[in-house]
């Protein structure tokens, strides 16, 4: 997992500790504590307290300070031991690995997929080991994520999202910039949730910043945590009808039914998507006249309109039904070498959302 770590800065970790509600916190972890930053941070405001640092890595425990203890061992399988003998912390800390897993490295999907908050079921490293860390929590138990970007706005976390508001409050997010971690292009935010029953629908969102050697809290807004949705906003764009292929590239083996896929080929002038062939029933077709927007991959962003007799639509991309004349327009202004001018997401497969597309035509 080591290529996909990244090392919270001993000064980010303060800062972020600092955010957290004042209570007692008899017990602190972190299971994946690699240079125990996050822990020393805690030890600098709950001196007293007990601490437990999980790696997989046994080089983690030449971090380790005096008092506290070291477990060599995957901090899922610590947490699924753990839950078994009853054990439970106040304080759990967490900066994850990021990145896809192979299959033989899936631990949760071994698992019951009934289990709670299965919705974190995934082959990523951060959900798995955010469902690790959540199942260490009692009822009163603060956790501390720190997590891409893509967690708190892809539409793809969208229900692990709604599971954990169901159980949570959301206290703080803060959104850090790409500079937070040296040497990595990585868009991030810190999340503080704390677990108890009396509902918190609203948080503050922060904008850090880092200047002169200081981090820099800024108070962004007070926003809404609505379901799944922990941005706060409302989208103006969405009477406009977006719909996202059902068919997996998994699928397109051969057969009597074009469908449409992702391409990142663009000739100067237009972006076409490739077109394949699939047995299976597509689910989502493109009529003559809607808008194809590619999803996925390094053509994320490209467009067109469809001129082409119904056809299916992978799940690479998306498809505007009935577009006016001034969706295309709009389109058209935020265009830039074929490519729609929003955010492209991702750590390892880059992506757009349909968040993304209204946002151009509120």
């Amino acid at each position: 997992m080591s290529k996909y770590c990244y090392y919270t800065p001993i000064s980010l970790a303060e800062e972020i500790l600092k955010l957290i509600p004042r209570q007692d916190y008899r017990t602190i972890i972190d299971i994946c504590c690699g240079t125990w930053n996050l822990l020393a941070a805690a030890r600098k405001y709950y001196p007293e307290s007990k601490y437990y640092g999980v790696d997989v890595d046994g080089r983690a425990q030449h971090n380790m300070f005096e008092g506290a203890q070291f477990f060599l061992n995957d901090g899922r399988k610590f947490s699924q031991d753990a839950v078994a003998a009853g054990k439970k912390f106040d304080l759990i800390l967490s900066n994850p690995p990021f990145g896809r897993m192979n299959e033989d490295e899936s631990y949760w999907r071994r698992q019951d997929e009934n289990m709670p908050f299965s919705a974190l079921i995934s082959r990523r490293y951060e959900s798995e080991m955010m469902l690790a860390n959540i199942l260490l929590a009692h009822d009163n138990s603060v956790l501390v994520f720190i997590l891409p970007i893509t967690f708190l706005i892809g539409e793809s976390y969208e229900a692990a999202r709604k599971q954990i508001s169901e159980f949570f409050s959301i206290l703080e997010i803060v959104e850090l910039p790409v500079e937070a971690f040296a040497g990595n292009n990585l868009k991030t935010v810190a999340i503080v949730i704390k677990k108890r029953k009396k509902e918190c629908l609203q948080t503050n969102y922060r904008i850090a910043k880092y200047k002169d050697g200081t981090w820099l809290f800024d108070s962004f807004k007070t926003i809404e945590i609505d379901g799944g949705n922990w941005e706060g906003k409302k989208l103006k764009g969405s009477a406009v009808l977006i719909k996202r292929g059902k068919i997996h590239s998994g699928e397109l083996t051969g057969g009597n039914k074009k469908v449409m896929h992702c391409s990142s080929k663009f000739d100067g002038k237009c972006w076409k998507p490739s077109i394949r062939s699939t047995d299976c029933e597509c689910g989502i077709y493109a009529e003559r006249g809607d808008i194809i927007i590619n999803r996925v991959g390094r053509g994320a962003g490209y467009w067109c309109v469809n001129k082409s007799d119904r056809v299916g639509v992978s799940d690479c991309l998306f498809v505007i039904k009935n577009p006016t004349e001034d969706v295309e327009r709009r389109l058209l202004r935020n265009t830039k070498d074929g490519k729609l001018c929003v955010p492209v997401r991702g750590v390892s497969t880059r992506y757009i959302t349909q968040k993304d597309i209204c946002s151009l035509l509120e």
